[in-house]
């Protein structure tokens, strides 16, 4: 019989009225739908050739796309099934397969294969009974290989799976690994995370020393004596439990000092209250002074004020560095009132922007250096320490340089001692949208008219929830008067929300005024 579908159709009907063995006829209709399957996937594959985007690509500039977008999404196979000649280019470059996921033992397997001697990225996620992976298998593929090991990602729930891992890796020697991240994933009430113990000794036979990069989340490092060190470590992610078995920061801090590399250092508080160590760090330790020379990006994320204040003591940081506290103010402390001291932050010498909320709490953000860019130094504190706050700034900060304020829902007493301490302002933004207060917005339209108060204004930006007749009159009293004190230049620009529209869709004679006083004025509904 033909071959031909439309032939194999006519014959069925032409023998309908005659027995025709159906078995034979299904085997016949089962090889040809198989030859034609073949055919179209060979068609599909020449049909992609003739792209001149897919086939006429050099393989170097195919190769480098395609390594973007492993990047992107690691599961490459979907790329090299594109065409035969995509095909070929991704498996040749054993780079693409570099990222081995542990979630799938056959993925596992074919992506070890075609990594041949490339670096490895290991993640590990965890073996459940419903995948087709187990720790034992998954660990016995990975054996061979931990020679080109390079990084290493472990995020696992259960602690017994957790302990196995550990457990195989006391043994294991990785000679090229850089970055070891190690997460213990169980969540439990409270959003608090048990800690997860583990010994230097216990991993890759105790040699840490050549890691560039370390994040313990949920993981406790025990510290021996000697305590390890990282010579080439530049980024450290660490977490401070409250536990006789966590190391205190002290201990951090002695190994840190033989970290001269590094650039960015996290630290997390994850105890329910701050061990008396971290009190006392400043009374006990007055010689520990460690160098930053290079650091760039420091955090400090939930965690009290004072432990901030003793851990900013320790360390010399370059005005570069990107400072960023988020204060836990729900921890234990010794009093009920405390205020960063700006002077115990090695370093800091200039700040060029400020940016204060009233709003249950003040948040300062500013330049360190002579940066210019995002602002680089943030601090949130207690609504009642706003003043206490200013006056550290003003005595260890030059705010005199200060370019840019961004105030939001002030009091009224805040603005004449704000302002007459930036001489150098140039763009001033007040928001009153959340929280308006009766008499703020003019309280600082009359300071910013006496003369001598930040005669270097150029930008002025008002947010109310409605900006009446009264506001309006002031802010034009206001330009009015800095026009007329001569050693003053005018406000070049002045953008205003809030303003409500008068009938007949004319507009207020202060603000047809205030834009004769100023050649831009933006009104934004």
């Amino acid at each position: 019989m033909d071959l031909d579908p439309q032939s194999i159709f006519e014959s069925i009907q032409a023998n309908r009225e005659h027995e025709v063995p159906v078995d034979n006829l299904r085997q016949i209709i089962d090889f040809t739908m198989r030859h034609l399957a073949a055919d179209l996937r060979c068609l599909a594959s020449c049909r992609n050739l003739l792209s001149p985007t897919v086939a006429r690509l050099p393989v170097e500039i195919l190769a480098r796309i395609l390594w973007f977008a492993s990047s992107y999404n690691s599961d490459i196979l979907h790329a090299s099934h594109v065409c035969q000649h995509w095909r070929k280019v991704a498996i040749e470059n054993s780079l693409l397969w570099s990222v081995i996921e542990t979630w799938n033992i056959d993925r596992t397997r074919e992506f070890l294969r075609r990594s041949k001697v490339s670096t490895l990225n290991i993640e590990i996620e965890g073996c459940y009974e419903k995948d087709s992976c187990s720790c034992a298998s998954t660990m016995e593929e990975l054996e061979p290989h931990m020679h080109r090991v390079r990084r290493i990602d472990v995020a696992i729930e259960r602690p017994a799976e957790l302990k196995k891992w550990f457990d195989w890796l006391t043994d294991r020697s990785a000679p090229q690994l850089e970055s070891l991240f190690l997460t213990f994933t169980q969540e439990c009430e409270g959003h608090r995370r048990p800690p997860f113990f583990i010994h230097p000794k216990m991993v890759f036979q105790g040699n840490l020393s050549h890691l560039r990069s370390l994040d313990l989340d949920s993981i406790v490092l025990c510290l021996p004596d000697p305590a390890p060190t990282f010579p080439h470590l530049t980024y450290l992610s660490i977490s401070l439990h409250n536990t006789k078995k966590a190391p205190p920061l002290s201990k951090w801090l002695e190994i840190l000092k033989h970290s001269p590399q590094l650039r960015d250092l996290s630290i997390h508080n994850r105890a329910n209250s701050v061990c008396e160590e971290l009190h006392t760090l400043g009374e006990r330790n007055t010689d520990l002074q460690v160098n930053f020379p290079v650091l760039s990006e420091l955090r400090l994320v939930k965690t009290p004020v004072n432990v901030i204040q003793a851990i900013l003591k320790h360390l010399l940081l370059p005005v570069t560095c990107s400072m960023e506290f988020d204060i836990d103010n729900t921890a234990w402390i010794r009093h009920s009132t405390y205020t960063l001291d700006y002077r115990d932050i090695g370093g800091v010498s200039l700040i060029k922007t400020i940016k204060i909320s009233r709003k249950n709490s003040a948040a300062l953000e500013g330049y360190i250096g002579g940066h210019e860019g995002p602002p680089l130094l943030t601090v949130k504190a207690e609504q009642e320490t706003l003043n206490s706050t200013l006056d550290s700034l003003s005595q260890c900060l030059n705010v005199f340089n200060v370019r840019v304020l961004v105030a939001r829902s002030l009091d009224m007493n805040d603005w004449n001692k704000i302002l007459s301490q930036l001489p150098q302002l140039r763009e001033l933004w007040i928001n009153n949208s959340d929280d308006p207060r009766d008499g703020s917005l003019h309280t600082a339209m009359r300071t910013l008219a006496i003369r001598g108060v930040c005669p270097m204004l150029r930008r002025l930006h008002v947010t109310q929830a409605s900006l009446g007749t009264s506001d309006l009159q002031a802010l034009r009293e206001c330009v009015e008067k800095r026009s007329s004190h001569g050693i003053a230049g005018p406000l070049e620009e002045i953008e205003l929300e809030g303003v409500p529209m008068w009938e007949g869709g004319n507009e207020n004679d202060d603000l047809v005024h205030l834009r004769c006083l100023c050649p831009n004025v933006v009104v934004v509904n």
